[in-house]
């Protein structure tokens, strides 16, 4: 059986996922009421109701996103309509973020034929500037007309519309075309639903940085995890991520804060992280940062370095730069403070070795010493199968390299979601050679950082080494039933193994096996609750075939786990 004669069995997802075009620097897009891949409902702040020559009982209208509805407006029969009158709905675009692009999601309709009163009904698109090319049929009097379906985010709902340069806002209205002394009615109402709605918007302004501080900051040398703290701000979009740039690449990127989930991708272009669902600004306009990079990362040297702060829309601006970033992650001797002497104590008063400073923390305890942690070998990040425990491995010495030994090292854990704090996870001790192994238990993607203090009465860390455990997105599937055939439905059904979960879900890819390859025949979204479901129906196998189906849990910046996939489930389909 030939690879193309086995994708031939499986039909394609029915519903056709609408993809836009990904976001550059200086413009983002905003989705509104409803996002077109799973119809999560989106904020609609900044939709107002709009009307002129309002009676009670004129309309029918409502804001229903947030209960995964419409924001609609409709004409009331048999009510009758003056000249001039219309209503709808007008959305106000966030400051310094004017409008310049418009996707919908909608249907409408509107009645045809004039009255004897000589009125008619029409709809129409309006900025603040200008009138925008109208749909088909749209704008027309005297035409009975509609487009779309009620079916949520189908294909042929979905409508671009031009605008003739930025804009502040952008309505849409339901109106009476009539003579001065004439009115409209009719026995069918004009109707207009609009399901959901991206909004690109440009952000022209980069954003800026002041009162910068942290070891990242001051000369070298730089050994260990290195922290930079500064103060943020925006007028645009807002402030988003936090850039490290050494020798010209990004090694590390941070989120600034998540601000409630509204200033996170909202994952509906896989090509692009400057979307949000949010119709106002998505991200705050100040924000103090605090940063840590871990030097282990690059090599031993001399390197140029940036930190970097970004906008919603990609607009950057440089935090801190300099072209001699000093790496040192193997002192040399004869630093400023030698390491005690092996099994001695702090004694005398003042300097830093005095008795205020406690109890040695090791045998050679030193202010000098360098920690580093592995994972396999000299890895300091690892990739592992979810539900598996990894072993992490490192050595404490001093500055001239000899094992501090019998030393407590404090170890913490950071979940791989932005904003989450590093939490105490226990303890481990060195042995004689200084070295130590730390076992972290099954769980999801963390930084795992190991801290050394020198001194009891230490308030600050002597050294700190951070190991990243990336975690695969475990998941389970089954197909029922197990043997079908040709024209029959299967339910397949499954769970993500590990949270916790995001409220908006996780992207599922349902795969089959063709040949030696998976390929994706829809996209889901899990439940709150990490569930997932999707009834196919087999409508081509003409013999007897047996299919290999997966899961395929996407990464999510809300999701602590990497890309992972499910158990393989089979299905034999009996053709006819």
């Amino acid at each position: 059986m030939t690879r193309k004669a086995r994708w031939a069995g499986l039909t394609a997802a029915a519903a056709i996922l609408a993809v836009p075009g990904a976001a550059s620097a200086g413009n983002l897009a905003l989705y509104t009421c409803a996002t077109p891949s799973n119809g999560t409902a989106a904020p609609t702040d900044g939709w107002t109701l709009q009307q002129s020559g309002y009676q009670s009982g004129f309309s029918v209208n409502n804001n229903s996103c947030a209960s995964g509805s419409d924001l609609f407006y409709e004409t009331n029969p048999p009510v009758t309509y003056g000249n001039g009158w219309n209503g709808g709905y007008r959305y106000t675009a966030p400051a310094n973020l004017p409008i310049t692009g418009v996707r919908l999601w909608r249907w409408w309709s509107q009645p045809g034929g004039p009255l004897a009163s000589g009125g008619n009904f029409y709809l129409r698109y309006y900025t603040n500037a200008d009138n925008p090319p109208l749909e088909s049929g749209f704008g027309s009097t005297n035409t009975a007309s509609s487009a779309g379906t009620s079916t949520r985010f189908a294909v042929q709902n979905q409508h671009d519309v031009t605008l003739n340069g930025p804009r502040t806002h952008f309505g849409f209205s339901v109106a009476c075309d009539s003579v001065s002394s004439g009115y409209c009615a009719n026995s069918a109402p004009a109707r207009y639903h609009l399901q959901g709605a991206r909004f690109t918007v440009l952000d022209s302004d980069d954003p800026t940085s002041s009162s910068v501080s942290g070891s990242l900051a001051t000369p070298g040398p730089h050994a260990g995890t290195d922290l930079i703290s500064y103060d943020s701000a925006d007028i645009g979009a807002g402030v988003y991520r936090s850039l490290i740039e050494v020798d010209g690449t990004v090694v590390k990127v941070d989120l600034v804060d998540t601000n409630g989930g509204a200033c996170q991708d909202a994952g509906e272009d896989p090509a692009s992280i400057y979307e949000f669902r949010s119709s106002a600004r998505p991200c705050k306009l100040t924000k103090q940062v605090t940063q840590s990079f871990d030097t282990t990362t690059v090599g031993e040297g001399s390197h140029r370095l940036r930190v970097l702060i970004e906008d919603a829309s990609g607009n950057r601006s440089v935090v801190h730069q300099t072209n001699a970033f000093a790496v040192d992650n193997v002192p040399s001797s004869g630093g400023s403070e030698s390491p005690l002497p092996r099994g001695s104590t702090p004694v005398g008063s003042g300097g830093g070795g005095s008795a205020a400073r406690g109890e040695a923390n090791g045998d050679g305890a030193s202010a000098r010493a360098k920690l580093v942690a592995f994972a396999r070998a000299t890895k300091t990040a690892v990739i592992t199968r979810f539900g598996r425990p990894v072993e992490l491995t490192g050595r404490l010495v001093d500055e001239r390299r000899q094992p501090i030994a019998g030393a407590v090292l404090q170890v913490q854990s950071q979940l791989k979601l932005a904003g989450a704090p590093f939490e105490e996870s226990g303890s481990v001790r060195t042995d004689k050679e200084g070295r130590f192994r730390f076992t972290a238990p099954s769980g999801p993607s963390r930084t795992v950082r190991f801290a050394y203090r020198a001194f009891a009465n230490d308030r600050e860390f002597t050294d700190l080494s951070d190991v990243t455990v990336g975690v695969r997105a475990g998941a389970r599937l089954k197909g029922t039933p197990r043997k079908v055939r040709n024209g029959d439905k299967v339910r397949f059904s499954g769970r993500l193994l590990g949270g916790p979960y995001p409220a908006r879900g996780v992207l599922v890819d349902l795969q089959a096996r063709v040949g030696r390859r998976w390929r994706t025949f829809q996209v889901m979204r899990t439940r709150r609750d990490g569930t997932y479901q999707h009834i196919y129906r087999f409508t081509r196998t003409t013999q007897t075939l047996t299919y290999a189906f997966r899961a395929r849990a996407r990464s999510d910046s809300n999701y602590p786990y990497e890309l992972g996939t499910s158990n393989r489930t089979r299905v034999k389909v009996i053709g006819g």
